[in-house]
């Protein structure tokens, strides 16, 4: 079931056959839509910066939850639309949006304790979350195929193939 709905995440995100919102938190270094003209960053904020940036350019809408840099620095972004395309909004408001899930796919960089379900003093996933948040991506999925108008034999295909 699960290898069904990641060849159809994977088909959507790289054809751009569907908008998605799509929400990437990342809970590390300090960046912002210019952070890598003034600074070079760490691998993890590299690739969530530099992820979000080309979600844009395929037609998906994205909300960057990250760090932003303080006012002393030179690529200081106070949150909000960037021009280039990804909404920058200060981490410490993920949590009422994970809390919602108003996302088509929500991406966790780094830090596991952003993801819904986790009990940071035990480290481990509280399956009453992970299952309910399993039933949610399964009607969200079965929605966007029917939006999309995949047909069931695409979606079933086998991964790799």
């Amino acid at each position: 079931m699960f290898a069904a709905q990641t060849v159809i995440v994977e088909d959507i995100i790289k054809t751009g056959e569907l908008s998605m919102d799509i929400v990437i938190a990342c809970g590390a270094m300090p960046f912002g839509p210019t952070t890598l003209d003034t600074q070079s960053l760490g691998g993890s904020e590299t690739a969530a910066l530099m992820l979000g940036k080309e979600l844009v350019k395929r037609g998906h809408n994205v909300k960057m939850f990250c760090n932003l840099p303080p006012r002393e620095r030179p690529d200081h972004w106070p949150g909000g639309k960037a021009s280039d395309g990804v909404v920058y909004v200060p981490l410490e408001h993920y949590q009422g949006v994970a809390a919602t899930a108003q996302s088509d796919l929500t991406i966790i960089v780094r830090d596991p304790r952003l993801a819904p379900g986790l009990d940071p003093e035990e480290g481990a996933v509280d399956t009453r979350h992970r299952d309910e948040a399993r039933d949610a991506a399964r009607v969200r999925s079965d929605g966007m195929v029917r939006r999309s108008g995949l047909d069931r034999q695409r979606m079933a295909r086998p991964t790799g193939s």
